[in-house]
């Protein structure tokens, strides 16, 4: 009978517009819950693709202009004509391009961020004589 209380709640959840992972469920309902295999189960980023002249755009605007009001789904900027512009230049180039739009971090790297952020991912570095690796590991 639980698992029938728990899908009858998402269910109500959907049909009134939101995504699964905004049902309000405890902890135990969320590891019962995940037998849905429901893809709006699993953590969102929205990374919107935008003008250059919108990458100083705050979040608030951004989230209204996209629909995305809940505060605890992250969003992000991105403009993917200056990502392709930026594929030739090297290490300090890319650096000035950016300073010239005004931006202090490239938004791919603050999209990346956002993503492990999310996932409840981190780095773990590793390194010997021949090589160095980046392990993806949970946090």
């Amino acid at each position: 009978m639980k698992l029938l209380e728990i899908y009858t709640k998402i269910f109500e959840g959907l049909n009134q517009g939101k995504l699964a992972i905004q049902v309000e469920l405890t902890d135990d309902e969320k590891i019962l819950a995940r037998d849905l295999h429901l893809l709006t189960m699993k953590p969102f980023v929205y990374a919107a693709n935008v003008n250059e002249s919108d990458l100083a755009m705050d979040e608030k605007t951004l989230r209204e202009k996209i629909g995305v009001l809940d505060t605890n789904t992250p969003v992000v900027l991105i403009c993917a004509k200056i990502e392709m512009e930026m594929m030739e230049f090297g290490e300090e180039d890319r650096k000035a391009f950016l300073a010239d739009l005004g931006l202090t971090k490239n938004p791919v790297d603050e999209l990346i961020k956002t993503c492990f952020d999310t996932l409840g991912l981190q780095y773990y570095f590793t390194a010997g004589e021949v090589e160095a690796r980046a392990w993806t590991i949970n946090k």
